[in-house]
């Protein structure tokens, strides 16, 4: 397992986050308190890049639906873009294509 980083860039959209590493245990902790620093800004789009994100807990994905709810309440959104294929399954077996909008590229979030 890799710690995981977490890097934050302001777009005249909203904001993306890119994750490299993995998203379980203590890292979870991390991603909570600087996802809900962004989603406090009220941000219309919030777009996480997952190109180097190597593992999701499901506590991880938990935390994904409560900031998505969190950005909804005030008229945002969170999507995920370029999963690799494991995050990606990861995401389908919990059923989260319902849930966010998931893209190949962060190009893609319209």
């Amino acid at each position: 397992m890799s710690e995981l980083q977490i890097t934050a860039e302001q777009t005249p959209s909203g904001f993306i986050v890119r994750l490299n590493g993995d998203a379980d245990g203590e890292q979870v902790d991390e991603l909570d308190r600087q996802l809900r620093l962004i989603a406090n800004l009220n941000p219309k789009l919030l777009v996480l890049d997952l190109t180097r994100l190597n593992f999701l807990s499901s506590v991880g994905m938990g935390l994904l639906v409560r900031i998505q709810n969190q950005l909804k309440e005030n008229g945002g959104r969170l999507a995920l873009a370029a999963a690799r294929p494991l995050v990606r399954e990861a995401l389908r077996r919990a059923s989260l294509q319902k849930v966010f909008q998931i893209t190949e590229t962060v190009e893609e979030v319209k």
